[in-house]
């Protein structure tokens, strides 16, 4: 089926309203794909106005194009949905979608404070298979249970109310595993589902490995655990939105890099430790923090820390910072050859601490003090078996990861 959307006006949540904010024309030819921006000219005369991704997309007048291999600009793409979110949407469209119509299918509960709409001057809309429709102001949002059993019912190819209620609400955020966005305890939070074919119990680990990043003084945001019936379900809060629940601006450490979603050979800590220096607004606090989680990933063998898995919030100034930890679990590994998702120092890919103070200067960190940092989350790291099972983490499971915490010196 011809792809039926070709422009598309993106809009930005500011001072409490939707603004509109430039115009991206999408140039369909398949893998060729690729795509125009160009800021609207009241936009720029605003004294508010920020850059929606400053790598790729300076505050300027002019049009910009996206590099080859890139099909629309990271700063755009960061908005749209990920594997699971994709996986939902062809569902509710029953096709595959375009990169412009996935980015142009999410409500509300979109991440970052971007959206999108068919003209400049109505505010943003949801394209669905009916075209676009207006997104209430209030936002629905449907419970843990109904969410779990139409993800159940996703996986068995079965049609049923639950399901066509979360294909409604529920695609909204990137990420691989089952997710949605859930009210919870005066707070708007992110859901992380278990499925019922899980070899091990992925959102009970997922706590508990947060729960010990806040004893080694990781910025974590307010994590909880909830059971459906006899599965853990993982909340944590979304610090995309400020305690009114409006959007803030949000970019993933690929967008802050500019590099390509396909170019992992160039991806690295030592790429976004020059993205903080240029962009940042306390350029210290965040190297600081990026090289804790970079010692932390190593020590709990967290080998999904590819950029999409680091994102920053917009700060003031057209400055940003560091967004709290998430998406942090152990990988099984069977063997003794460890290494992470990017690059991290003299060694390459290599998930030891020797590799991570190698390049601890990046990071603007004298060797002494990095080496306090790691003798600090390697000793508490050390007693993770205690950690996880006093948080009901079962035997089965703990043998599992046994050689994921292996000390990596």
């Amino acid at each position: 089926m011809k792809n039926p959307l070709k422009d598309l006006y993106v809009y930005i949540f500011l001072k409490n309203t939707w603004v509109a904010c430039g115009l991206i024309e999408y140039l369909e030819k398949g893998r060729f794909s690729s795509s125009i921006f160009r800021y609207g000219k009241k936009y720029l005369e605003r004294s508010d106005a920020i850059s929606i991704d400053p790598v790729a997309l300076p505050l300027s007048d002019e049009s910009f194009f996206t590099e080859e291999g890139m099909y629309l600009f990271n700063g755009i793409r960061d908005s749209g949905p990920d594997k699971w979110g994709r996986y939902l949407l062809d569902k509710k469209f029953k096709r595959s979608l375009s990169e412009i119509e996935y980015v142009a299918s999410i409500g509300a509960d979109r991440v970052g404070a971007l959206a999108f709409g068919p003209d400049h001057f109505s505010g943003p809309k949801q394209y669905t298979p009916s075209g676009f429709k207006e997104i209430s102001s209030t936002i629905k949002r449907i419970s843990l249970a109904t969410c779990l059993g139409a993800i159940d019912d996703a996986f068995k190819e079965e049609e049923s109310k639950r399901l066509r209620l979360y294909l409604e609400y529920g695609p909204s955020l990137g990420g691989a595993r089952p997710k949605t966005t859930v009210d919870w305890k005066q707070g708007i939070y992110l859901a992380k589902f278990s499925l019922s074919f899980d070899s091990k119990n992925e959102p009970l680990i997922e706590y508990a490995t947060m729960k010990m990043a806040q004893k080694c003084g990781l910025n974590v945001p307010k994590i909880d655990i909830t059971k459906i019936g006899r599965r853990d379900v993982f909340l944590i809060e979304r610090f995309d939105r400020d305690k009114n629940g409006r959007p803030i601006p949000f970019l993933s450490g690929l967008g802050i890099t500019g590099l390509a979603e396909n170019d992992y050979s160039k991806w690295s800590y030592l790429k976004l430790c020059e993205a903080i220096r240029k962009y940042c607004y306390n350029p210290k606090d965040d190297l600081k923090e990026l090289f804790s989680r970079m010692v932390y990933n190593i020590c709990v063998y967290n080998n999904d820390d590819h950029l999409r898995n680091f994102a920053f919030l917009y700060h003031k100034n057209n400055k940003w910072k560091l967004s709290p930890l998430y998406d942090v679990i152990p990988g099984i590994i069977n063997s003794n050859t460890y290494a992470l998702a990017m690059e991290l120092g003299e060694y390459g890919k290599d998930a030891s601490i020797k590799n991570a103070l190698s390049s601890c200067e990046q990071f603007d960190l004298s060797k002494n003090k990095a080496k306090e940092i790691c003798d600090k989350i390697s000793e508490i790291v050390a007693k993770w078996e205690k950690y996880f099972s006093k948080l009901g983490v079962n035997k089965k499971d703990l043998k599992m990861l046994q050689n994921s915490f292996v000390l990596k010196s």
